[in-house]
């Protein structure tokens, strides 16, 4: 019984010191948390300007008479398993052969 109980304590006190080793493992360095940090400000500083662009676009006679048309292009790109931007584009890229965007 005083094995068993030994073992027991052993065991509790091994794990814990497994786990201080383990979080001290996982704290970032100074380095690696300046990397983060970068990598995070690269991100947002590409969501705004994707947003911006977003903007441009739905404001441009592009943008307003994709918008005439988008129900439409939808219904049969779905109908179809295209993405409907897809056609949008490919549509306004041949322009001259379909006619529907300016």
């Amino acid at each position: 019984m005083k094995e068993i109980s030994f073992l027991l304590i052993l065991v509790v006190i091994l794990s814990f010191i497994a786990c201080s080793k383990k979080q001290n493992d996982l704290s970032p360095s100074k380095a690696q948390s300046d990397s983060l940090i970068a990598s995070i400000e690269t991100r947002l500083e590409e969501k705004k300007r994707l947003a911006q662009l977003k903007n441009d676009l739905q404001s441009s006679t592009l943008g307003k008479s994709i918008d005439k048309y988008k129900p439409i292009i939808k219904k049969y790109a779905k109908r179809y398993g295209f993405d409907w931007r897809l056609i949008a584009a490919s549509n306004h890229w041949h322009q001259p052969c379909f006619g529907l965007f300016p």
